[in-house]
């Protein structure tokens, strides 16, 4: 059962998505997440960014998903983590995105959310690659598992998408 999602993953790799979620520092030039953070609060200037009342709420957001789901590739250095972590680390690149809100002019955040649900429309095709794998292979526990992670975090992707496009 979960053969596929079980298997070991290449050192290299994983420190790489442990960097790239904020778990590890390293150098050579991998973007993290708070990287990104750090850059949007470069380029905006703050009283831009907070025409969004909370703002810093979806910052601190991504951080805190991209750092809680890398965890698990700390200890165990699996497929299955590995997912857990890319998934991690689009959605904080979604939320990051939801901060940028405040840029937008009155009547023309529909704009950002309307990019935001095609970032997670993307991010649906890029991960059901790994789906449509297991299902060539005929192994139905990975292909069980590929479905939920892909419905939970389609989920953690639209949910701002939806809770804003009601308030602005």
């Amino acid at each position: 059962m979960f053969g596929l999602s079980l298997q070991p993953i290449a050192p290299d790799v994983a420190k790489t998505w442990l960097i790239r979620c904020g778990v590890a520092v390293g150098g050579s030039g991998l973007i993290s997440i708070s990287t990104l953070v750090d850059r949007i609060r470069q380029m905006f200037p703050k009283a831009v960014l907070e025409q969004l009342p909370n703002y810093e709420q979806f910052i601190y957001m991504a951080l805190a998903i991209a750092f809680v789901t890398a965890l698990p590739l700390v200890m165990f250095r699996k497929v299955v983590c590995l997912s857990l972590a890319q998934m991690g680390y689009a959605s904080g690149l979604q939320y990051l995105g939801f901060s940028l809100l405040g840029v937008f002019v009155h009547g023309y955040g529909h704009v950002l959310i309307g990019l935001m649900v095609l970032l997670a429309i993307l991010f649906v095709i890029l991960f059901s690659d790994g789906l449509k794998y297991y299902l060539s292979l005929r192994s139905w526990s990975d292909v069980a598992l590929s479905i939920v992670f892909l419905a939970f975090f389609c989920a953690v992707w639209l949910f701002p998408a939806w809770m804003l496009w009601r308030h602005v």
